[in-house]
């Protein structure tokens, strides 16, 4: 697989791959805008990738198998600098291909791209992920990837049109390093 930023050429595979997938998506993402399509919805993901999201605080990368299908999206976004270091990451499965181990792939390489040194990556301290309780597929992903449970937030993010619990996870450049 191959991770990368999105490009303009990608705008048919990634419809493609929303269409099938939103049923598996709709319960762990925030709403849309009413009548936004999943063309625009590229619209707002492209807006956002020339290198990282214009004013310096996310990356979006998608990972690609070497038959052109997109098989899993991985984001790094609220790039904390100053005394935090930190962002939050989070991921999406192409559900034609769920539970092959792309995902915990591409949430490893964008681990390595976070902690990594500058000038070759971020040089991030920490890196969160929320994921929902019910949500068993992106918990195994975020235990795959070596992250810790840290805590439980009530109410703490609006995902699918109502506010959800979350469990965070966390995990510190030194934990990934000792992992690598």
């Amino acid at each position: 697989m191959v991770l990368r930023l999105p490009r303009e050429s990608d705008r048919p595979e990634f419809v493609r791959v929303y269409q099938r997938s939103w049923s598996l998506y709709e319960p762990w993402v925030p709403q849309p805008p009413a009548g936004q399509t999943f063309d625009q919805m590229f619209d707002h993901t492209l807006a956002r990738s020339d290198g990282g999201f214009k004013d310096g605080t996310g990356y979006r990368f998608f990972g690609f198998l070497p038959n052109g299908v997109l098989a899993t999206r991985v984001n790094l976004f609220h790039i904390v600098r100053d005394a935090a270091q930190r962002a939050v990451i989070s991921w999406q499965v192409n559900a034609e291909l769920s539970n092959q181990g792309y995902t915990s792939e591409a949430v490893r390489a964008l681990l390595d791209f976070a902690f990594a040194p500058q000038p070759y990556g971020l040089a991030l301290h920490r890196v969160q992920a929320d994921v929902i309780p019910q949500n068993a597929a992106s918990i195994r992903v975020a235990e795959k990837a070596g992250f810790r449970r840290e805590g439980y937030a009530k109410a703490y993010l609006k995902i699918a049109g109502k506010w959800q619990d979350h469990i965070i996870f966390a995990k510190l450049s030194e934990e990934h390093l000792e992992r690598a």
